[in-house]
């Protein structure tokens, strides 16, 4: 697998793609959940449609951006066909990842519910706008638990979602879109390369132990989180 540059192309896509989505995921997540924790009208039905499509599976999720991606593309033909067959693969993909970012806004909503409300006046009595609020005081009291969730992360940096991805895999996508996962797929399952398909799954469960051992490592030292 070391001689195979169709491995590392996969590999380096994994680790790229996993990395944008963990810093959208959890930016846009902090967002929303900024905004509904400031008492918004119809805070309920916002966390209901956030949240609801972590409820899906991501088979049944793939499948439907498929169906509208198919809509789009009767609609403009081939300059969009040609977006999805390079480096637009990346960014559609990435339009599925609001699967994750309803589970990261609860987490978030929760935190955000746990800023001491006393701090909140004080600044405000200190002439603190919104903004400088948010900046100054609900961040800093948020902050173990983001490097928390974002440290844990890492150990998932290998994994880029399969179900998602093969639902829009094609020959088309191959050189852009092709992470570990399918990469072994095909390997293995279609090509009939059982033991070079099972040598790149040990390569990658290797290193996801290790950066999880990592990613511990990590989230104890600047937030003090441990499990054992």
């Amino acid at each position: 697998i070391l001689e195979d540059s169709t491995f590392f192309h996969a590999t380096w896509y994994t680790a790229l793609f996993t990395i944008v989505t963990v810093l959208l995921i959890n930016v846009i997540a902090f967002a929303v959940a900024l905004l509904l924790t400031k008492g918004i009208k119809g805070t309920n039905i916002f966390r209901t449609v956030f949240f609801m499509p972590n409820l899906i599976g991501g088979i049944v999720l793939g499948y439907i951006w498929q169906t509208l991606l198919n809509g789009l593309l009767s609609m403009w033909g081939q300059p969009l066909l040609k977006l999805s067959a390079t480096n637009g693969f990346i960014g559609m993909i990435i339009l599925l990842l609001w699967q994750q970012i309803g589970y990261m806004m609860i987490i978030y909503v929760a935190g955000l519910n746990n800023v001491s409300p006393d701090l909140i006046e004080a600044a405000q009595i200190d002439g603190a706008g919104r903004w400088k609020q948010t900046l100054y005081v609900t961040i800093p009291c948020i902050l173990p638990m983001v490097i928390v969730m974002a440290t844990l992360s890492l150990g998932n940096v290998l994994n880029a979602g399969f179900d998602q991805i093969f639902n829009l895999y094609s020959p088309l996508t191959y050189s852009t879109g092709d992470i570990i996962d399918t990469y072994v797929y095909r390997q293995s399952l279609v090509n009939g390369q059982y033991s070079f398909g099972t040598a790149v799954g040990l390569f990658k469960s290797g290193v996801s132990l290790f950066l999880t051992a990592v990613a511990y490592k990590l989230a104890y030292k600047f937030a003090g989180y441990r499990i054992f």
